[in-house]
Protein backbone atom coordinates (compact mmCIF):
# COMPACT_ATOMS: atom_id res chain seq x y z
CA UNK A 1 0.00 0.00 0.00
CA UNK A 2 2.86 2.31 0.66
CA UNK A 3 4.58 1.64 -2.40
CA UNK A 4 3.24 3.46 -5.46
CA UNK A 5 1.47 0.76 -7.56
CA UNK A 6 1.50 1.61 -11.42
CA UNK A 7 -1.90 0.18 -11.68
CA UNK A 8 -3.04 -2.05 -14.89
CA UNK A 9 -6.21 0.45 -14.76
CA UNK A 10 -7.10 -0.92 -18.18
CA UNK A 11 -11.32 -0.86 -18.55
CA UNK A 12 -13.37 -2.38 -20.63
CA UNK A 13 -15.85 -0.16 -22.81
CA UNK A 14 -17.65 -1.17 -25.74
CA UNK A 15 -20.07 2.45 -26.88
CA UNK A 16 -23.04 2.20 -28.41
CA UNK A 17 -22.82 -1.27 -29.65
CA UNK A 18 -25.44 -3.48 -29.96
CA UNK A 19 -25.45 -6.94 -27.84
CA UNK A 20 -22.21 -8.99 -30.02
CA UNK A 21 -21.06 -12.73 -29.74
CA UNK A 22 -18.02 -10.61 -28.89
CA UNK A 23 -19.54 -8.54 -26.16
CA UNK A 24 -20.62 -11.87 -24.73
CA UNK A 25 -17.46 -13.04 -24.30
CA UNK A 26 -16.21 -10.03 -22.99
CA UNK A 27 -18.76 -10.00 -20.00
CA UNK A 28 -17.58 -14.12 -19.72
CA UNK A 29 -13.93 -12.52 -19.10
CA UNK A 30 -15.02 -10.17 -16.11
CA UNK A 31 -17.20 -13.10 -14.56
CA UNK A 32 -14.61 -16.04 -15.57
CA UNK A 33 -14.34 -18.14 -12.32
CA UNK A 34 -10.38 -18.62 -12.78
CA UNK A 35 -7.34 -16.65 -14.61
CA UNK A 36 -7.24 -19.83 -17.22
CA UNK A 37 -10.64 -19.75 -17.92
CA UNK A 38 -10.43 -15.69 -18.56
CA UNK A 39 -7.74 -16.58 -20.53
CA UNK A 40 -8.95 -18.93 -22.73
CA UNK A 41 -12.32 -16.70 -23.14
CA UNK A 42 -10.16 -13.70 -24.31
CA UNK A 43 -7.99 -15.88 -26.69
CA UNK A 44 -11.44 -16.56 -28.19
CA UNK A 45 -12.47 -12.65 -27.87
CA UNK A 46 -8.85 -12.07 -29.89
CA UNK A 47 -9.21 -14.65 -32.68
CA UNK A 48 -13.13 -13.45 -32.94
CA UNK A 49 -11.77 -9.66 -33.25
CA UNK A 50 -9.21 -10.55 -35.59
CA UNK A 51 -11.32 -12.55 -38.02
CA UNK A 52 -13.56 -9.43 -38.25
CA UNK A 53 -10.99 -7.21 -38.61
CA UNK A 54 -12.98 -4.60 -36.18
CA UNK A 55 -10.03 -2.51 -34.81
CA UNK A 56 -11.73 -1.28 -32.25
CA UNK A 57 -12.18 -4.59 -30.99
CA UNK A 58 -8.58 -5.85 -31.43
CA UNK A 59 -7.83 -2.83 -29.52
CA UNK A 60 -9.94 -3.96 -26.77
CA UNK A 61 -8.91 -7.07 -26.29
CA UNK A 62 -5.34 -7.64 -27.27
CA UNK A 63 -4.19 -5.16 -24.05
CA UNK A 64 -6.88 -7.25 -21.95
CA UNK A 65 -4.71 -10.31 -22.98
CA UNK A 66 -1.55 -8.49 -21.78
CA UNK A 67 -3.25 -7.39 -18.36
CA UNK A 68 -4.32 -11.46 -17.93
CA UNK A 69 -0.68 -12.47 -18.19
CA UNK A 70 0.77 -9.61 -16.51
CA UNK A 71 -1.68 -10.26 -12.76
CA UNK A 72 -0.50 -13.89 -13.13
CA UNK A 73 3.07 -13.90 -13.65
CA UNK A 74 3.22 -14.41 -17.23
CA UNK A 75 5.90 -11.83 -17.65
CA UNK A 76 8.12 -12.95 -20.82
CA UNK A 77 4.49 -14.05 -22.55
CA UNK A 78 2.72 -10.54 -21.47
CA UNK A 79 6.44 -9.33 -23.03
CA UNK A 80 6.30 -11.19 -25.69
CA UNK A 81 2.50 -10.25 -26.86
CA UNK A 82 2.40 -6.26 -25.68
CA UNK A 83 5.69 -5.97 -28.41
CA UNK A 84 2.84 -7.13 -31.23
CA UNK A 85 0.48 -4.80 -29.79
CA UNK A 86 2.22 -1.86 -29.37
CA UNK A 87 3.41 -2.64 -33.40
CA UNK A 88 -0.72 -3.33 -34.40
CA UNK A 89 -1.03 0.31 -32.41
CA UNK A 90 1.84 1.87 -34.37
CA UNK A 91 0.49 0.44 -37.92
CA UNK A 92 -3.52 1.46 -36.68
CA UNK A 93 -2.31 5.07 -35.48
CA UNK A 94 -4.00 4.50 -32.10
CA UNK A 95 -2.09 6.68 -30.08
CA UNK A 96 -4.02 6.23 -26.94
CA UNK A 97 -3.96 2.84 -27.17
CA UNK A 98 -0.19 2.88 -28.40
CA UNK A 99 0.30 5.09 -25.37
CA UNK A 100 -1.24 2.22 -22.98
CA UNK A 101 0.83 -0.53 -24.33
CA UNK A 102 4.32 1.20 -23.90
CA UNK A 103 3.00 1.82 -20.14
CA UNK A 104 2.29 -1.92 -19.88
CA UNK A 105 5.64 -2.78 -21.16
CA UNK A 106 6.57 -0.24 -18.03
CA UNK A 107 4.93 -2.33 -15.65
CA UNK A 108 6.53 -5.76 -16.84
CA UNK A 109 10.23 -4.39 -16.67
CA UNK A 110 8.95 -3.14 -13.15
CA UNK A 111 8.34 -7.18 -12.24
CA UNK A 112 11.28 -8.28 -14.07
CA UNK A 113 13.13 -5.66 -12.13
CA UNK A 114 14.35 -4.16 -14.91
CA UNK A 115 14.34 -0.38 -13.76
CA UNK A 116 16.45 1.56 -16.52
CA UNK A 117 13.79 -0.15 -19.75
CA UNK A 118 10.69 0.66 -16.70
CA UNK A 119 11.90 4.20 -17.30
CA UNK A 120 12.43 4.23 -20.77
CA UNK A 121 9.16 3.26 -21.66
CA UNK A 122 7.10 5.17 -19.12
CA UNK A 123 8.84 8.15 -21.00
CA UNK A 124 7.78 6.74 -24.40
CA UNK A 125 4.16 6.67 -22.81
CA UNK A 126 4.53 10.16 -21.59
CA UNK A 127 5.51 11.93 -25.03
CA UNK A 128 2.42 10.35 -26.52
CA UNK A 129 0.09 11.43 -23.37
CA UNK A 130 1.46 15.35 -23.80
CA UNK A 131 1.17 15.12 -27.50
CA UNK A 132 -2.91 14.27 -26.59
CA UNK A 133 -2.69 16.55 -24.24
CA UNK A 134 -4.47 14.43 -21.03
CA UNK A 135 -3.33 16.40 -17.95
CA UNK A 136 -4.41 14.04 -15.49
CA UNK A 137 -3.04 10.35 -17.11
CA UNK A 138 0.41 13.02 -17.65
CA UNK A 139 0.47 13.51 -13.82
CA UNK A 140 0.26 9.84 -12.98
CA UNK A 141 3.06 8.71 -15.63
CA UNK A 142 4.74 11.37 -14.12
CA UNK A 143 4.48 9.81 -10.27
CA UNK A 144 5.16 6.85 -12.12
CA UNK A 145 8.49 7.75 -13.35
CA UNK A 146 8.98 9.87 -10.47
CA UNK A 147 8.74 6.30 -8.22
CA UNK A 148 11.03 4.72 -10.64
CA UNK A 149 13.78 7.62 -10.02
CA UNK A 150 12.70 6.85 -5.77
CA UNK A 151 13.71 2.71 -7.13
CA UNK A 152 16.93 3.36 -8.88
CA UNK A 153 18.27 5.52 -6.30
CA UNK A 154 17.77 9.49 -8.34
CA UNK A 155 16.29 10.82 -4.91
CA UNK A 156 17.01 14.23 -6.66
CA UNK A 157 14.73 13.74 -9.96
CA UNK A 158 12.25 12.10 -8.09
CA UNK A 159 11.99 15.06 -6.05
CA UNK A 160 11.41 17.67 -8.98
CA UNK A 161 9.02 15.22 -10.53
CA UNK A 162 7.02 15.53 -7.52
CA UNK A 163 7.25 18.87 -6.74
CA UNK A 164 6.13 19.55 -10.51
CA UNK A 165 3.00 17.64 -10.21
CA UNK A 166 2.48 20.09 -6.92
CA UNK A 167 2.17 23.08 -8.37
CA UNK A 168 0.19 21.51 -11.64
CA UNK A 169 -3.09 23.20 -11.57
CA UNK A 170 -4.42 20.22 -12.56
CA UNK A 171 -3.61 17.73 -10.32
CA UNK A 172 -6.89 16.49 -8.38
CA UNK A 173 -7.35 16.17 -4.61
CA UNK A 174 -6.11 12.42 -5.44
CA UNK A 175 -3.09 13.14 -7.53
CA UNK A 176 -1.94 16.20 -4.73
CA UNK A 177 -1.99 13.75 -1.87
CA UNK A 178 -0.46 11.23 -4.01
CA UNK A 179 2.96 13.07 -5.15
CA UNK A 180 2.77 14.95 -1.13
CA UNK A 181 3.41 11.27 0.08
CA UNK A 182 5.79 10.29 -3.01
CA UNK A 183 7.82 13.66 -1.93
CA UNK A 184 7.64 12.38 1.32
CA UNK A 185 9.17 9.24 0.31
CA UNK A 186 11.69 11.50 -1.70
CA UNK A 187 12.76 13.00 1.54
CA UNK A 188 13.05 10.08 3.14
CA UNK A 189 15.12 8.13 0.85
CA UNK A 190 17.38 11.71 1.25
CA UNK A 191 17.61 11.35 4.55
CA UNK A 192 16.41 14.87 5.01
CA UNK A 193 14.17 13.81 7.92
CA UNK A 194 12.79 17.27 8.92
CA UNK A 195 11.62 17.88 5.09
CA UNK A 196 10.44 14.44 5.17
CA UNK A 197 8.90 14.96 8.91
CA UNK A 198 6.56 17.88 7.77
CA UNK A 199 5.13 16.44 4.64
CA UNK A 200 4.10 13.36 5.89
CA UNK A 201 2.27 15.67 8.96
CA UNK A 202 0.34 17.50 5.68
CA UNK A 203 -0.13 13.89 4.19
CA UNK A 204 -2.01 13.14 7.55
CA UNK A 205 -4.11 16.50 7.14
CA UNK A 206 -5.56 15.72 3.71
CA UNK A 207 -5.58 11.78 4.29
CA UNK A 208 -8.09 12.99 7.14
CA UNK A 209 -9.95 15.80 5.10
CA UNK A 210 -10.55 13.13 2.50
CA UNK A 211 -10.74 10.16 4.12
CA UNK A 212 -7.90 8.31 2.92
CA UNK A 213 -6.92 5.41 5.91
CA UNK A 214 -4.24 4.34 3.80
CA UNK A 215 -2.34 7.55 3.56
CA UNK A 216 -2.65 8.01 6.89
CA UNK A 217 -1.47 4.76 7.44
CA UNK A 218 1.57 5.67 5.03
CA UNK A 219 2.15 9.11 7.07
CA UNK A 220 2.39 6.79 10.56
CA UNK A 221 4.77 4.39 9.46
CA UNK A 222 7.06 6.95 8.00
CA UNK A 223 6.71 9.22 10.81
CA UNK A 224 7.34 6.05 12.93
CA UNK A 225 10.91 4.70 10.98
CA UNK A 226 12.11 8.75 11.29
CA UNK A 227 11.64 9.42 15.16
CA UNK A 228 13.15 5.65 15.60
CA UNK A 229 16.28 6.84 13.43
CA UNK A 230 16.48 10.46 15.38
CA UNK A 231 15.71 8.02 18.99
CA UNK A 232 12.69 9.77 20.01
CA UNK A 233 11.72 6.33 21.16
CA UNK A 234 8.00 7.28 22.30
CA UNK A 235 6.97 9.02 19.24
CA UNK A 236 8.70 6.29 17.21
CA UNK A 237 6.32 3.57 18.94
CA UNK A 238 3.05 6.24 19.25
CA UNK A 239 3.07 6.12 15.27
CA UNK A 240 4.72 2.82 14.55
CA UNK A 241 1.80 1.18 16.71
CA UNK A 242 -1.17 2.92 15.43
CA UNK A 243 0.34 2.33 11.81
CA UNK A 244 0.55 -1.68 12.69
CA UNK A 245 -3.34 -0.95 14.23
CA UNK A 246 -4.58 0.33 10.50
CA UNK A 247 -2.76 -2.40 8.95
CA UNK A 248 -5.11 -4.81 10.63
CA UNK A 249 -7.89 -2.84 9.75
CA UNK A 250 -7.51 -2.53 6.38
CA UNK A 251 -6.38 -6.03 6.14
CA UNK A 252 -3.23 -5.23 4.37
CA UNK A 253 -0.56 -8.00 4.38
CA UNK A 254 2.21 -7.16 2.31
CA UNK A 255 6.64 -6.16 2.77
CA UNK A 256 5.73 -2.57 4.85
CA UNK A 257 3.42 -4.11 7.12
CA UNK A 258 5.99 -6.53 8.22
CA UNK A 259 8.49 -3.84 7.83
CA UNK A 260 6.22 -1.80 10.43
CA UNK A 261 6.30 -3.96 13.06
CA UNK A 262 9.58 -5.30 12.74
CA UNK A 263 10.33 -1.67 13.35
CA UNK A 264 8.07 -1.10 16.29
CA UNK A 265 9.96 -3.96 17.92
CA UNK A 266 12.77 -2.01 18.61
CA UNK A 267 11.80 1.20 20.41
CA UNK A 268 9.87 -0.81 22.39
CA UNK A 269 12.72 -3.27 24.20
CA UNK A 270 14.39 -0.23 24.34
CA UNK A 271 11.72 1.24 26.74
CA UNK A 272 11.85 -1.83 28.47
CA UNK A 273 8.08 -2.54 27.79
CA UNK A 274 8.87 -6.15 27.71
CA UNK A 275 4.89 -7.44 27.53
CA UNK A 276 4.20 -5.27 24.44
CA UNK A 277 7.69 -5.57 22.74
CA UNK A 278 6.45 -9.85 22.94
CA UNK A 279 3.39 -9.37 21.37
CA UNK A 280 4.44 -7.42 18.57
CA UNK A 281 7.56 -9.92 18.07
CA UNK A 282 4.99 -12.57 18.06
CA UNK A 283 2.89 -10.85 15.48
CA UNK A 284 5.80 -9.95 13.47
CA UNK A 285 6.42 -13.84 12.96
CA UNK A 286 2.98 -14.67 12.35
CA UNK A 287 2.68 -11.63 9.61
CA UNK A 288 6.28 -13.63 7.93
CA UNK A 289 5.02 -17.21 7.94
CA UNK A 290 1.32 -15.37 6.41
CA UNK A 291 3.59 -13.44 3.57
CA UNK A 292 5.81 -16.26 2.49
CA UNK A 293 2.65 -18.89 2.56
CA UNK A 294 1.16 -16.10 0.43
CA UNK A 295 4.06 -15.71 -1.51
CA UNK A 296 4.20 -19.41 -2.55
CA UNK A 297 0.89 -20.36 -3.21
CA UNK A 298 1.04 -17.16 -5.49
CA UNK A 299 4.19 -19.21 -7.09
CA UNK A 300 2.43 -21.98 -7.27
CA UNK A 301 -0.59 -20.86 -9.07
CA UNK A 302 1.25 -18.84 -11.79
CA UNK A 303 3.73 -21.94 -12.57
CA UNK A 304 -0.19 -23.71 -12.77
CA UNK A 305 -1.04 -20.91 -15.16
CA UNK A 306 2.09 -21.05 -17.10
CA UNK A 307 1.64 -24.81 -17.51
CA UNK A 308 -2.18 -24.29 -18.59
CA UNK A 309 -1.72 -21.69 -21.80
CA UNK A 310 1.06 -23.64 -22.78
CA UNK A 311 -1.17 -26.72 -22.84
CA UNK A 312 -3.82 -23.92 -24.69
CA UNK A 313 -1.01 -23.08 -27.39
CA UNK A 314 -0.50 -26.22 -28.11
CA UNK A 315 -4.28 -27.39 -28.44
CA UNK A 316 -4.44 -23.75 -30.93
CA UNK A 317 -1.20 -25.15 -32.80
CA UNK A 318 -3.03 -28.63 -33.00
CA UNK A 319 -6.57 -27.00 -34.35
CA UNK A 320 -5.04 -24.13 -36.42
CA UNK A 321 -2.76 -26.73 -38.16
CA UNK A 322 -6.16 -29.18 -38.62
CA UNK A 323 -7.86 -26.29 -40.10
CA UNK A 324 -5.48 -25.32 -42.57
CA UNK A 325 -5.40 -29.22 -43.64
CA UNK A 326 -8.99 -29.27 -44.58
CA UNK A 327 -9.26 -25.84 -46.28
CA UNK A 328 -6.54 -27.45 -48.66
CA UNK A 329 -6.70 -30.72 -48.85
CA UNK A 330 -8.90 -30.87 -52.28
CA UNK A 331 -6.55 -28.56 -53.76
CA UNK A 332 -2.77 -29.39 -51.80
CA UNK A 333 -3.22 -33.33 -51.18
CA UNK A 334 0.84 -33.63 -51.60
CA UNK A 335 1.41 -30.76 -48.98
CA UNK A 336 -0.24 -32.56 -46.28
CA UNK A 337 2.61 -34.91 -45.54
CA UNK A 338 5.09 -31.88 -44.87
CA UNK A 339 2.18 -29.96 -42.81
CA UNK A 340 2.11 -33.01 -40.90
CA UNK A 341 5.54 -32.65 -40.42
CA UNK A 342 5.41 -29.09 -39.46
CA UNK A 343 2.79 -30.01 -36.77
CA UNK A 344 4.75 -32.78 -35.65
CA UNK A 345 7.79 -29.71 -34.85
CA UNK A 346 5.64 -27.74 -33.50
CA UNK A 347 4.34 -30.29 -30.90
CA UNK A 348 7.62 -31.10 -29.84
CA UNK A 349 9.24 -27.76 -29.40
CA UNK A 350 6.17 -26.72 -26.82
CA UNK A 351 7.19 -29.82 -25.09
CA UNK A 352 10.60 -29.12 -24.71
CA UNK A 353 9.52 -25.49 -23.58
CA UNK A 354 7.27 -27.58 -20.93
CA UNK A 355 10.59 -29.60 -20.11
CA UNK A 356 12.83 -26.05 -20.11
CA UNK A 357 10.36 -24.45 -17.80
CA UNK A 358 10.37 -27.53 -15.42
CA UNK A 359 14.17 -27.86 -14.98
CA UNK A 360 13.90 -23.59 -14.98
CA UNK A 361 11.22 -24.24 -11.73
CA UNK A 362 13.09 -27.13 -10.11
CA UNK A 363 16.56 -25.13 -10.02
CA UNK A 364 14.96 -21.82 -9.39
CA UNK A 365 12.92 -22.83 -6.38
CA UNK A 366 14.14 -25.65 -4.53
CA UNK A 367 17.69 -24.19 -4.04
CA UNK A 368 15.77 -21.18 -1.71
CA UNK A 369 13.77 -23.52 -0.79
CA UNK A 370 16.99 -25.43 0.64
CA UNK A 371 18.37 -21.94 1.95
CA UNK A 372 15.33 -21.32 3.86
CA UNK A 373 15.70 -25.02 5.40
CA UNK A 374 19.21 -25.34 5.82
CA UNK A 375 18.69 -21.99 8.08
CA UNK A 376 16.05 -22.72 10.19
CA UNK A 377 17.87 -25.55 11.39
CA UNK A 378 20.98 -23.24 11.95
CA UNK A 379 18.61 -20.84 14.16
CA UNK A 380 17.10 -24.03 16.16
CA UNK A 381 20.38 -25.18 16.92
CA UNK A 382 22.30 -21.40 17.94
CA UNK A 383 19.54 -20.50 19.93
CA UNK A 384 17.41 -24.35 21.23
CA UNK A 385 18.38 -23.22 24.70
CA UNK A 386 15.89 -20.39 24.62
CA UNK A 387 13.68 -21.44 22.31
CA UNK A 388 9.52 -21.23 23.60
CA UNK A 389 7.42 -23.86 21.98
CA UNK A 390 5.80 -21.38 19.46
CA UNK A 391 9.34 -20.65 18.18
CA UNK A 392 9.90 -24.33 17.98
CA UNK A 393 6.34 -24.70 16.34
CA UNK A 394 7.39 -21.99 13.75
CA UNK A 395 10.27 -24.03 12.93
CA UNK A 396 8.22 -26.95 12.28
CA UNK A 397 6.15 -25.25 10.34
CA UNK A 398 8.79 -24.31 8.13
CA UNK A 399 10.50 -27.53 8.19
CA UNK A 400 6.73 -29.30 6.66
CA UNK A 401 6.45 -26.32 4.23
CA UNK A 402 10.02 -26.70 2.96
CA UNK A 403 9.28 -30.13 2.24
CA UNK A 404 5.36 -30.32 1.04
CA UNK A 405 7.08 -27.19 -1.77
CA UNK A 406 10.33 -29.89 -2.59
CA UNK A 407 7.56 -33.01 -3.24
CA UNK A 408 5.46 -30.31 -5.88
CA UNK A 409 8.79 -28.97 -7.87
CA UNK A 410 9.91 -32.79 -7.81
CA UNK A 411 6.76 -34.31 -8.97
CA UNK A 412 6.49 -31.50 -12.09
CA UNK A 413 10.08 -32.23 -13.24
CA UNK A 414 8.97 -35.69 -13.32
CA UNK A 415 5.89 -35.18 -15.24
CA UNK A 416 7.71 -32.94 -18.13
CA UNK A 417 10.66 -35.22 -18.21
CA UNK A 418 8.62 -39.12 -17.97
CA UNK A 419 8.89 -39.08 -21.75
CA UNK A 420 10.96 -36.40 -23.29
CA UNK A 421 13.48 -39.01 -25.18
CA UNK A 422 13.77 -41.85 -27.35
CA UNK A 423 13.40 -44.93 -25.09
CA UNK A 424 16.03 -47.81 -24.86
CA UNK A 425 14.28 -50.75 -24.67
CA UNK A 426 15.14 -53.82 -22.13
CA UNK A 427 13.96 -56.77 -20.65
CA UNK A 428 12.53 -55.50 -17.68
CA UNK A 429 11.35 -58.31 -14.81
CA UNK A 430 8.78 -56.62 -13.00
CA UNK A 431 8.66 -58.77 -9.96
CA UNK A 432 11.84 -56.82 -9.17
CA UNK A 433 10.61 -53.82 -9.80
CA UNK A 434 7.44 -54.31 -7.49
CA UNK A 435 10.36 -55.63 -4.98
CA UNK A 436 12.50 -52.33 -5.20
CA UNK A 437 8.97 -50.25 -4.92
CA UNK A 438 8.55 -52.26 -1.31
CA UNK A 439 11.59 -50.99 -0.44
CA UNK A 440 10.89 -47.22 -1.85
CA UNK A 441 7.84 -47.27 0.19
CA UNK A 442 8.77 -49.22 3.38
CA UNK A 443 8.10 -46.08 5.32
CA UNK A 444 4.75 -45.77 3.99
CA UNK A 445 3.96 -49.59 4.51
CA UNK A 446 5.27 -49.64 8.08
CA UNK A 447 3.37 -46.47 9.01
CA UNK A 448 -0.18 -46.83 7.37
CA UNK A 449 0.68 -50.72 8.52
CA UNK A 450 -0.11 -51.61 5.29
CA UNK A 451 0.58 -54.38 2.53
CA UNK A 452 1.83 -54.69 -0.76
CA UNK A 453 1.40 -58.09 -2.26
CA UNK A 454 2.17 -59.39 -5.54
CA UNK A 455 1.87 -62.62 -8.11
CA UNK A 456 4.79 -63.95 -9.84
CA UNK A 457 4.41 -61.12 -12.77
CA UNK A 458 5.83 -61.34 -16.53
CA UNK A 459 9.17 -60.14 -17.64
CA UNK A 460 8.65 -57.64 -21.01
CA UNK A 461 10.37 -55.20 -23.23
CA UNK A 462 10.41 -51.82 -21.90
CA UNK A 463 12.32 -49.39 -19.78
CA UNK A 464 12.95 -50.70 -16.07
CA UNK A 465 12.41 -46.63 -14.81
CA UNK A 466 9.70 -45.73 -16.52
CA UNK A 467 7.64 -48.81 -15.32
CA UNK A 468 8.87 -48.53 -11.98
CA UNK A 469 6.78 -44.87 -12.39
CA UNK A 470 3.77 -46.85 -13.25
CA UNK A 471 3.31 -49.21 -10.33
CA UNK A 472 4.71 -46.94 -8.10
CA UNK A 473 2.69 -43.98 -8.54
CA UNK A 474 -0.74 -45.88 -8.55
CA UNK A 475 0.97 -48.28 -5.22
CA UNK A 476 1.70 -45.49 -3.29
CA UNK A 477 -1.97 -43.66 -4.15
CA UNK A 478 -3.17 -46.95 -2.68
CA UNK A 479 -1.36 -46.89 0.53
CA UNK A 480 -2.26 -42.53 0.89
CA UNK A 481 -6.24 -43.31 0.14
CA UNK A 482 -6.84 -45.68 2.75
CA UNK A 483 -9.52 -45.59 5.04
CA UNK A 484 -9.45 -44.58 8.97
CA UNK A 485 -10.47 -47.82 10.36
CA UNK A 486 -8.73 -50.45 7.87
CA UNK A 487 -5.04 -51.27 6.83
CA UNK A 488 -4.17 -50.99 3.53
CA UNK A 489 -3.73 -53.54 1.31
CA UNK A 490 -2.66 -53.38 -2.44
CA UNK A 491 -2.43 -56.16 -4.66
CA UNK A 492 -0.63 -56.71 -7.94
CA UNK A 493 -1.37 -59.74 -10.57
CA UNK A 494 -0.96 -59.39 -14.08
CA UNK A 495 -0.26 -61.68 -17.20
CA UNK A 496 1.14 -62.12 -20.70
CA UNK A 497 -1.47 -62.29 -23.39
CA UNK A 498 -1.17 -62.72 -27.27
CA UNK A 499 -0.49 -59.80 -28.25
CA UNK A 500 -0.26 -57.56 -25.28
CA UNK A 501 0.74 -57.70 -21.01
CA UNK A 502 -1.96 -57.05 -18.95
CA UNK A 503 -1.76 -55.99 -15.04
CA UNK A 504 -4.11 -54.95 -12.78
CA UNK A 505 -3.35 -52.96 -9.26
CA UNK A 506 -6.33 -53.27 -6.55
CA UNK A 507 -6.43 -51.35 -3.33
CA UNK A 508 -9.10 -51.40 -0.44
CA UNK A 509 -9.32 -47.69 0.27
CA UNK A 510 -11.98 -45.14 -0.22
CA UNK A 511 -12.34 -45.64 -3.54
CA UNK A 512 -13.69 -42.64 -6.38
CA UNK A 513 -17.00 -41.58 -6.76
CA UNK A 514 -18.61 -42.58 -10.11
CA UNK A 515 -19.03 -39.22 -11.04
CA UNK A 516 -14.89 -38.04 -10.63
CA UNK A 517 -13.73 -41.09 -12.13
CA UNK A 518 -13.13 -39.16 -15.29
CA UNK A 519 -10.74 -37.01 -14.17
CA UNK A 520 -8.69 -38.98 -11.89
CA UNK A 521 -5.86 -38.65 -14.54
CA UNK A 522 -5.96 -35.21 -15.27
CA UNK A 523 -2.91 -33.07 -14.18
CA UNK A 524 -3.13 -31.47 -10.80
CA UNK A 525 -6.59 -32.43 -10.41
CA UNK A 526 -7.10 -33.61 -6.68
CA UNK A 527 -10.76 -34.94 -5.29
CA UNK A 528 -9.64 -35.16 -1.81
CA UNK A 529 -9.11 -32.63 0.94
CA UNK A 530 -5.59 -31.26 0.88
CA UNK A 531 -5.57 -31.02 4.42
CA UNK A 532 -6.37 -34.95 4.95
CA UNK A 533 -3.97 -36.24 1.38
CA UNK A 534 -1.31 -34.34 1.13
CA UNK A 535 -0.12 -34.11 -3.01
CA UNK A 536 0.17 -32.16 -5.91
CA UNK A 537 -2.03 -34.47 -8.29
CA UNK A 538 0.50 -34.92 -10.98
CA UNK A 539 0.97 -38.76 -9.90
CA UNK A 540 -1.62 -40.42 -12.52
CA UNK A 541 -0.82 -37.95 -15.37
CA UNK A 542 2.33 -38.97 -15.40
CA UNK A 543 1.55 -42.91 -15.40
CA UNK A 544 -1.37 -41.95 -18.34
CA UNK A 545 1.39 -39.54 -20.12
CA UNK A 546 4.61 -42.89 -20.04
CA UNK A 547 1.47 -45.45 -21.21
CA UNK A 548 0.59 -43.40 -24.47
CA UNK A 549 4.67 -43.94 -25.34
CA UNK A 550 3.82 -47.40 -25.08
CA UNK A 551 0.51 -47.09 -26.93
CA UNK A 552 -0.73 -48.69 -23.70
CA UNK A 553 -3.88 -47.83 -21.65
CA UNK A 554 -5.25 -47.62 -18.40
CA UNK A 555 -8.49 -47.81 -16.59
CA UNK A 556 -10.51 -48.27 -13.74
CA UNK A 557 -13.12 -50.13 -11.49
CA UNK A 558 -13.89 -48.16 -8.21
CA UNK A 559 -16.54 -48.61 -5.42
CA UNK A 560 -16.84 -45.78 -3.41
CA UNK A 561 -16.31 -46.30 -0.22
CA UNK A 562 -14.70 -50.53 -0.97
CA UNK A 563 -11.94 -49.59 -2.92
CA UNK A 564 -10.12 -49.26 -6.67
CA UNK A 565 -8.95 -51.63 -9.12
CA UNK A 566 -6.81 -49.99 -12.03
CA UNK A 567 -6.33 -52.20 -14.72
CA UNK A 568 -3.02 -51.08 -17.58
CA UNK A 569 -2.52 -53.00 -20.79
CA UNK A 570 0.64 -52.67 -22.81
CA UNK A 571 1.03 -54.03 -26.03
CA UNK A 572 4.02 -56.14 -27.29
CA UNK A 573 6.21 -53.82 -29.36
CA UNK A 574 9.94 -53.89 -30.42
CA UNK A 575 10.17 -50.05 -31.35
CA UNK A 576 8.72 -47.69 -29.37
CA UNK A 577 8.21 -43.78 -31.30
CA UNK A 578 10.30 -41.21 -30.15
CA UNK A 579 7.00 -38.57 -30.28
Amino acid sequence: MLQINQSLDFTLTVDLLEETEFDQLLEMIRTAASPINAYHYATKASELAHFNNNEDQIAIIELLLVDILIKNGAYQEALYKNIQVIGFFQKTKKLIQEAKGWRHLAIIHRFLGDHDKQLEYNKRSLSIIQKLNDPLEEIQLLNNIGDTYLNMGLFEKAENIFKTNLKNPESDELMIILSTKNLGKAYFKKKEFQKAKLVFKKVAILAEENNLPEYSLASDHFLGRIFLIEENYQLACKYLERAAIQFDDLDILNKECKENLESLVQPLILLGKKEKSSLYFKKYIQINKRISEKRQNQSIKNIQFKLEINEIAKSRIVLEEQNKNLQEANEKIKSQRETLLEQSKALKSANQELTQFAYMVSHDIKQPVRTINNFSKLLAREVKDHLTNDAIEFIDIIDSSTKRITVFVEDILKYATATESKIELEKVNCNEVLKQIKLNLEFQLKESEGQLLFETLPNLDAHRSLMLQIFQNIISNGLKFRREDIAPIVRVSGEEREDKYYFEIADNGIGIREENQASVFKIFKQLNNKSEFEGSGIGLNTVLKILKKYNGSIDLESTFGKGTTFKITIPKIKVISEN
